[in-house]
């Protein structure tokens, strides 16, 4: 049984099994905000809900579930060998926790995307909404919304969005971007990625997306 609840499902279990004869469970953490379990004997797992989470924690859940689903009896689980298989993957995800904690300084996220625009000197296809080219095919937003992030698609993107998309440029594009931290999930872009991820300060994020820009022209034009 596949739980998409997190740990509170799992200690309620826990706390039902204390008061009922009906009720026998058992858990334990495997890493991340993944659990597995034995409820009267059935093997459960407990993972985050796919749509809440980032590329690097479904990512994270797709190569540990592989080695539950293996397991015939909880009392065989051999979650240190788990881990040590999915080691890159573990590091990846405890990596975007410890960015996400850290103190970001930002004074103003509208004037660093407008440093980033001139620094850049990007050329504008939409240019209300901080949209440029990257080259005649894609473009890249460049945005202060939700404090700060930048995200690529088609220049003639016609809101059908990217969850179906089976072209194979966009897939290996998804490829490359996950490999470079965006979040591949988000329906609307190719790859999207916050600007807390560039550094701890304006200097270091403007350098930052500068340098990933300029990095993108030539991946774009390897596809």
């Amino acid at each position: 049984m596949i739980f998409l609840s997190g740990k509170k499902c799992f200690e309620r279990l826990l706390n039902l099994s204390r008061t009922s004869e009906n009720i026998q469970f058992e858990y334990e953490k495997v890493c991340g905000n993944i659990y597995v379990g034995v409820l009267n004997e059935k093997l459960c797992i407990d993972i985050p809900h796919p749509a809440y989470k980032t590329n690097e924690e479904l990512n994270l859940v797709a190569s540990i579930i592989p080695f539950l689903f293996s397991i015939t009896n909880y009392k065989d689980i051999d979650i240190e060998s788990i881990c040590k298989e999915c080691t890159e993957q573990i590091k990846k995800y405890e990596e975007r926790i410890h960015n996400k904690k850290r103190q970001i300084k930002i004074s103003d996220v509208r004037i660093l995307v407008e440093k980033v625009i001139s620094e850049c000197n990007l050329e504008a296809y939409e240019e209300k909404d901080h949209r440029y080219k990257l080259n005649n095919q894609y473009g890249i937003t460049i945005t202060d919304k939700q404090k700060g992030y930048i995200a690529i698609r088609h220049l003639d993107y016609d809101n059908k969005g990217y969850d179906k998309n089976q072209d194979k440029e966009v897939l290996k594009l998804k490829e490359i971007l996950n490999g470079r931290n965006y979040n591949i999930s988000v329906n609307a872009w190719i790859g999207k990625k916050m600007f807390s991820q560039f550094g701890n300060n304006d200097n270091e994020i403007i350098e930052g997306i500068c340098k990933e820009i300029k990095e993108l022209k030539e991946v774009i034009l390897k596809l």
